[in-house]
């Protein structure tokens, strides 16, 4: 049996000494040498896949056993990094159970009550998010962004005296809280408290003179001191004609971000927000850009990321029709365009523009693989099949490609040899009915 191990060892290493940057044969390495209890040599093959691809989860799950087999890290390590993952994944029901399991013998672990509040929060759950927060802070009560988050819970929840409260403890414990003076400032302003938001505003500005946002919402209290509510405005011979304050702020913020702004400040913020996940932000800069450059190829491919993960699949088809109406062969745009229609449903259309890609690009490797998930989505195997050995010829080191043509093989041979069973079934059947009327 060890020999049989040793000569594969020997196979994946020459694999490797080929290529060192055979993830999968690297990979399998691990897994074999894991099976050898070489444990050192195991977990040293895992960290080279993971300095590769930090996202390979098979990778970390085969890393994380061995390390607790080695005493190097404890069960709580396993549970809290497993939580982690399954947060990535916004599985937000199993995440708790996982928190909740360590909080079991060890219920004052204030990261695991700050990750469990977040966690909450995405559910939905503000007051159980609070329980944990107060807890949390509780266990650190210096602690700035444990503030800071029960601040932004109890706004969501309308508590707004004692969200005020949250965010002057956290601007207290941290001066430099940037985010948190932004958001108090943005709740003085909402409860009308226009000259201490003004002061948090400038704070923040003092801070980061580039924050768009606070210099927006600074120029904003400004013009809402300064209108009062309401400016009229009298045209001759006509009745009065009113410009509501929202106008006159909108105007005055508009000025100052063209007067302000560089395109450069204006692409640092919208990728700011997106980055940070705040999409409709991002939206709102990035078509501020287009203003000025309605066709920039870069910006709208932006825009369309932006729509997607907001799932405004119709205006992200918009853009794409535009860069395409621009430049006709925009592989790229036309691929984004086909990923999108999958996602709508609209799979002719979208095989339509995946074949337009391939066809300005026939080495558009991703396009491919797009087109083959369509196939196999549409239950036409053989036509998947056939681009995932499109992929293969482009990228043999694409080991997903190859994992799912493994499978689709397999699929096929095995509908083959169902169909041959039938065959078979309907002559039996066949044959024991004429025996039948030859007896009778």
């Amino acid at each position: 049996k060890m020999g049989r191990h040793e000569k594969a060892l020997e196979a994946y290493n020459e694999a490797i000494k080929i290529n060192p940057q055979f993830e999968e044969a690297l990979f399998s390495r691990g897994e074999l040498l894991h099976l050898m209890k070489r444990l050192d040599d195991a977990l040293a093959s895992f960290n080279q896949v993971l300095q590769m691809n930090p996202e390979h989860s098979k990778a970390k799950k085969s890393e994380m056993k061995i390390r607790l087999k080695m005493g190097k890290i404890s069960s709580k390590d396993v549970l809290f990094a497993k939580a982690e993952a399954l947060y990535k994944e916004g599985k937000y029901g199993k995440t708790i159970r996982y928190y909740d399991r360590i909080l079991e013998t060890n219920p004052n672990a204030y990261a695991v009550l700050e990750k469990k509040a977040q966690t909450l929060t995405k559910l939905g759950k503000f007051s159980e998010a609070m329980e944990c927060y107060e807890k949390a802070t509780g266990v650190k009560s210096h602690n700035d962004q444990a503030w800071f988050n029960k601040g932004n819970i109890l706004e969501e929840m309308g508590k707004y005296d004692e969200a005020l409260e949250a965010y002057d403890k956290a601007v207290g414990i941290n001066p430099q809280f940037e985010r948190a003076l932004y958001d108090r400032g943005e709740l003085l302003r909402t409860l009308k408290r226009f000259d201490d938001a003004l002061i948090s505003f400038t704070q923040v500005l003092e801070l980061n003179p580039r924050h768009t946002e606070a210099k927006k919402s600074k120029n904003a209290v400004q013009a809402e001191s300064i209108s009062k509510g309401i400016v009229k405005k009298e045209s001759s011979r006509e009745t009065i004609k009113e410009k509501s304050s929202k106008e006159i702020i909108e105007e005055e913020i508009n000025k100052e971000i063209l007067k302000e702004d560089s395109p450069e400040e204006l692409i640092d913020t919208a990728e700011r927000f997106y980055n940070d996940g705040e999409y409709e932000n991002a939206l709102r800069y990035y078509e501020r850009i287009l203003k000025a450059e309605p066709n920039e190829p870069g910006t709208l491919e932006k825009k369309i990321q932006v729509l997607t993960k907001l799932d405004r699949s119709t205006e992200a088809i918009k853009c794409c029709d535009r860069l395409i109406e621009t430049n006709p062969n925009d592989e790229g745009a036309w691929y984004n365009k086909g990923n999108i229609l999958k996602e709508m449903g609209k799979y002719d259309e979208a095989l339509e523009a995946y074949n337009k890609a391939v066809e300005i690009n026939p080495k558009f490797e991703q396009c491919w693989y797009g087109k083959a998930e369509l196939f196999y989505l549409t239950g036409k195997k053989e036509e998947s099949l056939r681009s995932f050995i499109e992929v293969l010829l482009i990228n043999p080191n694409n080991m997903r490609a190859r994992r799912i043509k493994i499978k689709i093989k397999k699929e096929l041979k095995n509908r083959k040899s169902e169909k041959e069973k039938a065959k078979v079934h309907k002559k039996v059947r066949k044959t024991r009915k004429i025996l039948r009327r030859k007896s009778n």
